[in-house]
Formats: structure tokens, sequence, C-alpha cells
């Protein structure tokens, strides 16, 4: 696949990605892909507000604890909705080196 440049496409940023799907459809994403990027980037919101509490220089050390367990809980949670898209990739995508251009 080309784009209208001639370019081969990469992938989007994760930045991109998160703004992309900031809001979903009522319903959810009935796509696995698009269910997926949707949660993940639910995630990263989610862990960008741990990283933001955590700076806190009074922070309460319970409170951070918490946190860094929800960021825990995060990095499990994204690795999951990763390997969704590697399973979903596998299946539905043809073999070819992803690394070389078309």
């Amino acid at each position: 696949m080309t784009t209208s440049a001639g370019s081969t496409p990469s992938p989007p940023l994760a930045a991109a990605v998160v703004r992309a799907f900031a809001t979903a459809p009522p319903g959810g994403y009935q796509h696995p892909v698009l269910a997926a990027a949707s949660a993940l980037a639910a995630e990263h919101r989610m862990r960008a507000q741990v990283h933001r509490l955590l700076v806190i220089p009074d922070a309460d050390a319970h409170a951070m604890t918490a946190e860094i367990r929800a960021e825990q809980r995060g990095n499990a949670a994204s690795a999951v909705l990763i390997d969704r898209f590697d399973r979903w990739a596998a299946v539905e995508l043809p073999e070819r080196d992803w690394r070389e251009p078309r």
C-alpha cells in the first residue's frame, strides 16, 4: 500500500493513536483492532495521569504505592492489548517482511 505521495506509510506515533481514540462511538468499536487500539489509548491516558500524580512532592506514601500498583496493572493490560494486535495481524495479514518497502 502506498500513500497519495507514493511512499509506503509507516505506523502512526503513539500520541496520534491516543488522540484518535479520545472518544468511542456508542457501543464501542466492533473491529478487534479498533477496540484494542481504543483500550490501549485509554490505558495510556491512565498511565499519564499516574505519572502526573507520582511527581507531586508531598504526596502520601500510601497513595503513591497505590498509584504505582495501578501503573503496573496498566502495563500488564497494555501488554495484553498489544498481544491482541499481534495475534490479529498474524491471522489477518499476509506473510511479508514489513521491514522491506513495497
